[in-house]
């Protein structure tokens, strides 16, 4: 019979030795990670130029797309402005703007046209001589014989441009020339006491405008298509006169109108063009006098008519009946 002395469960379980590990001065120490790792020199170059390599690419392309951005927006900018050109002369080409001088009577213009030329040369010449006189000194005796005879030709041709004064008067023109922009518009002076004034024709509307600036009024009449040439015609007839051609039909006729009262309200059928050029200013309708007498103001009436040449004759309106719409 055997007799068990300690219980089966507390056999001592086999202890692990653990060696410690001893550092050069033998004391005991924990271990640490190596710290010498051995480097390949020939993956480490390679690495630095692979890394440089990319850099360069990344600032070649940076620079290349900045080259190409401003390629593109140069060539947007000079698209730009040659569309814009061309567009500018386009739309120069259909419109026409400058002045003329227009005769009284074309039958003796002749003789008229070389004294205006020759007035014209004075203008020019004489100042030019006057600024080249004062340059010198006009009590140098050089100059003196020279600076009467040239004081005699100024004065003859002052009176000789006072008589071609008398026998022209000068007209502003603005047409427009393309389908959409089909109107003539012409600024006449004051001459032969006739009222100053500007003259509006739209071809499109077959409506004519005066307007009268200094009253602050318009006046709306129908087109008269036999005394306006088409701004298309009335452009080369411009040009004709410009080199010397004055045979034109400058003989008169005179329009005797009545205004119509009261001023106009409803503009739904008046030309745009002339609705604008009229802004802020009373609109009347004109209409012929066909018949009836009014009792006139000679010093109103002095101011109540406008004339213009607009290719073929030169037309006087007339308006009867100022002194309607005089406040």
């Amino acid at each position: 019979m055997t007799i068990l002395t300690k219980p089966f469960g507390d056999a001592k379980k086999p202890e692990k030795t653990v060696l410690p590990l001893v550092g050069a001065s033998g004391v005991p120490t924990a271990p640490s990670a190596p710290t010498d790792i051995p480097h390949d020199d020939e993956s480490a170059a390679s690495s630095i130029i692979l890394i440089r390599r990319a850099r360069r690419i990344s600032s070649a392309t940076t620079y290349i797309l900045f080259l190409i951005a401003l390629l593109v927006t140069s060539l947007g900018i000079i698209g730009g402005v040659f569309y814009y050109r061309q567009y500018a002369m386009s739309r120069g080409h259909m419109r026409f703007h400058g002045f003329c001088q227009i005769p009284y009577d074309s039958s003796n213009i002749n003789d008229n046209n070389m004294v205006y030329m020759n007035s014209m040369l004075r203008d020019d010449g004489m100042t030019r001589l006057n600024s080249a006189l004062d340059s010198f000194g006009r009590i140098d005796d050089t100059f003196a014989p020279f600076q009467k005879e040239f004081n005699e030709m100024e004065t003859r041709l002052e009176e000789a441009e006072k008589d071609v004064s008398e026998q022209f008067f000068k007209e502003e023109f603005e047409l427009g020339l393309s389908d959409d922009e089909n109107y003539s518009k012409i600024d006449v002076p004051v001459f032969r006491g006739q009222r100053q004034g500007r003259f509006l024709h739209d071809f499109r509307f077959n409506q004519s405008g005066i307007i009268d600036k200094d009253s602050g009024r318009c006046f709306l009449m129908t087109l008269d298509r036999d005394t306006v040439l088409p701004p298309k015609s009335l452009r080369d007839l411009i040009e004709k006169m410009w080199n010397g051609y004055y045979n034109i039909n400058t003989n008169t006729v005179r329009k005797n109108m009545r205004v119509i009262t009261p001023e106009l309200k409803d503009l739904s059928d008046v030309s745009p063009r002339i609705t604008k050029e009229c802004e802020d200013m009373k609109i009347y309708r004109l209409e012929k006098l066909v018949s009836g007498v009014f009792k006139r103001s000679a010093d109103l009436h002095e101011h109540a008519k406008f004339a213009e040449f607009g290719g073929n004759y030169i037309s006087v309106i007339d308006i009867q009946n100022m002194e309607d719409i005089v406040e």
